[in-house]
């Protein structure tokens, strides 16, 4: 891929992603969620989409920066938790063949209150 490719894919995917929109359709079949650090572990597309839905049951993203790469991306970010608490964190993207394959999420503290 090439990185105007890997920067579209992920544009799409925040702008998708920030305003609740369908960004579960930027993952691949087989997409994996990894929180690292815990056992956390989820593949598919569905279960990815629950992950993440739940994650915003709670809060808020805020992405921050990022970076991008032929074949990977990178988010700095920041969760807002519903009782104002603040916790950093990044992800780790895998793009291939215009979707994202895996996130590998490092959260600098807990997202659930």
């Amino acid at each position: 891929m090439a990185l105007t490719d890997t920067q579209q894919t992920m544009d799409a995917y925040f702008r998708d992603l920030l305003n609740r929109g369908d960004y579960s359709r930027h993952y691949s079949d087989d997409v994996v969620v990894e929180v690292r650090g815990t056992d956390q572990r989820y593949r598919g597309r569905e279960a990815a989409k629950n992950w993440v839905e739940g994650i915003h049951a709670v809060g808020e993203i805020k992405v921050r920066n990022t970076f991008m790469g032929e074949t990977h991306a990178v988010a700095e970010a920041e969760f807002v938790r519903k009782d104002g608490i603040l916790v950093p964190y990044s992800v780790i993207y895998d793009v291939a063949a215009g979707k994202i394959t895996a996130l590998r999420l490092y959260f600098t503290g807990p997202v659930q209150p």
